[in-house]
């Protein structure tokens, strides 16, 4: 389903494409510390955020609960930020990920 990972269940069936549209990401470079992002996942659904994915690019990643997180960066470069929301309703879960990419100096 154009690359959304989705799980039906007979309880409950999540629109991961619709759902998608509803999902965004803000990513900041901290104003005193350029190598330092801030990342502040949207969603304005109904469904349930049990969990984020945060990709930092660089080859770090942690998963939380939260749906804001800050990374800092060894080195300078041009990094694509990508979160994994996971969005559940009863024992249907749906996965979109939303990315940006950004510069850091």
């Amino acid at each position: 389903m154009l690359g959304f990972n989705c799980k039906k269940s007979a309880d409950a069936v999540v629109d991961c494409l619709g759902e998608s549209l509803l999902t965004s990401i803000k990513v900041n470079v901290d104003a005193t510390n350029p190598k330092l992002v801030h990342v502040e996942v949207n969603y304005s659904g109904s469904l349930t955020v049990a969990s984020v994915t945060y990709n930092y690019g660089d080859g770090t990643t942690e998963t939380l609960t939260a749906k804001t997180s800050s990374h800092v960066y060894t080195a300078a470069g041009t990094y694509t930020v990508t979160t994994s929301i996971k969005l559940t309703r009863g024992s249907s879960t749906c996965t979109p990920s939303p990315k940006k990419t950004i510069t850091v100096n």
